[in-house]
């Protein structure tokens, strides 16, 4: 039968905002996040701050991708970091995203008559919108 683990001593947890540092690199275009991993001169300017927990955030300046990594070990020679996983992206309207009350609402383009709808649980409750905008402006206020 196994022995159980001996409980966490007092010093073995602390906050994390006491024990570890969060950074945030910005990356000009052009430079993917293979790069980053792979060229260990990228990290020069702030690798004398690392320490093992410390995470670092990679944002490319373009949108396109995100990355963050957690030091594993730094000492003066050598480095070594696990690559977090990183989810896709999700794209949302910003303002439907605001508007109290939209929740379930869907604004739809349709070929004819129709042009622009407002629905909520498969069924129209407005259409004939010339615009998105109108589309959007009517559901704010009646939709909620």
């Amino acid at each position: 039968m196994p022995t159980a683990p001996m409980p966490l001593l007092p010093n073995q947890i602390r906050l994390f905002e006491n024990a570890a540092q969060r950074f945030r690199a910005d990356v000009p275009p052009g430079i993917t996040i293979e790069h980053v991993l792979a060229e260990p001169s990228y990290l020069t300017n702030i690798i004398d701050r690392l320490r093992i927990a410390d995470s670092v955030q990679f944002y490319s300046e373009t949108g396109k991708w995100v990355q963050e990594v957690l030091v594993a070990r730094m000492d003066k020679e050598r480095g070594l970091v696990w690559v977090m996983p990183t989810m896709p992206p999700c794209e949302f309207d910003i303002n439907l995203a605001r508007a109290p009350g939209l929740s379930g609402v869907i604004i739809e383009y349709v070929e004819g008559a129709t042009k622009w709808r407002v629905r909520r649980d498969a069924k129209t409750i407005k259409d004939g919108f010339e615009t998105k905008a109108e589309a959007k402006k009517w559901a704010t206020g009646h939709a909620g």
